[in-house]
């Protein structure tokens, strides 16, 4: 399952579905602020490096929220 977020990211999208790693993503409007989930356990959540010093709380309460859903 796939973000709606993480769908427009063409780029990113195009890579994940290339023959290299045959990825079928299934879009859903929402993930509780994860991006991609892989099973019942596991999620990913992409954040841009340039973003990293200046959103360093804000990504740290995303990550500190989905810790609690996802091991």
């Amino acid at each position: 399952l796939a973000s709606l977020d993480l769908i427009q990211k063409r780029g990113l999208v195009r890579t994940l579905s290339a023959p290299q790693c045959a990825v079928h993503l299934i879009e859903r409007e929402y993930l509780d602020g994860a991006d991609i989930l892989l099973d019942c356990e596991t999620a990913v959540m992409f954040s841009p490096l340039r973003t990293l010093p200046t959103q360093n709380d804000t990504l740290m309460a995303a990550i500190n929220k989905l810790s609690w859903r996802f091991s």
